[in-house]
């Protein structure tokens, strides 16, 4: 791990800092989703590990969680670069009509992040639930905060690219991730604090 930035993070970093591609805050989204992904991945496998075999459901159960949110990783990096293309499509619309149809069609990658980052911030604190008294723990609790953070901000880009058009049940369905992936954060705070 010491040398992460040989692994191109350096570079995704920087190249959200780039002001002639505005599309930072969807990639943004995407990235922290995805690390969120990596340390629910993370602890759920070490949890599963660590139960003893009188708890065979919940061994499957964290095995499960790890295998989901390695499926979502990738899904999360391609939703990245599908928000990087979308918003370039706003950016190059020529005319008042085809910038609002290209926000419309932008606001499916977040939408997108914000339901797994939902699903992510459910896991991590289901994991952080069963992991309380191991030393990964604090791993489980970021994940989930991470996660939270990632689908509020996906929301926040979903409602931005929708603008008025409240009736699109993407907004809706936004909105319900970030409420259900606050919840599963608090949850997993209060697990730290106890």
């Amino acid at each position: 791990m010491a040398e992460l930035a040989s692994r191109r993070i350096d570079d995704a970093l920087a190249a959200l800092a780039i002001s002639r591609d505005p599309s930072a805050a969807g990639v943004a989204s995407a990235l922290t989703a995805a690390t969120a992904a990596s340390l629910t991945e993370l602890t759920a496998a070490l949890a599963a590990g660590r139960l003893d075999d009188a708890a065979t459901g919940d061994i499957a159960r964290q095995r499960a969680l790890a295998e989901r949110a390695a499926e979502l990783r990738p899904m999360l990096l391609k939703a990245a670069d599908e928000d990087l293309s979308a918003y370039g499509a706003v950016a190059s619309a020529t005319d008042e009509a085809a910038r609002v149809l290209a926000l419309e069609r932008a606001a499916e990658p977040p939408a997108a992040i914000a339901g797994w980052s939902a699903e992510l911030a459910e896991a991590a604190a289901e994991t952080a639930e069963v992991a309380r008294e191991w030393p990964f723990h604090p791993d489980a609790v970021t994940a989930a905060h991470l996660a939270a953070a990632a689908a509020r901000s996906a929301a926040i880009l979903v409602a931005a690219n929708l603008g008025d058009d409240s009736s699109d049940p993407r907004l809706g369905r936004a909105r319900e991730a970030t409420e259900r992936a606050g919840a599963a954060a608090a949850r997993a705070a209060g697990m730290a604090s106890a």
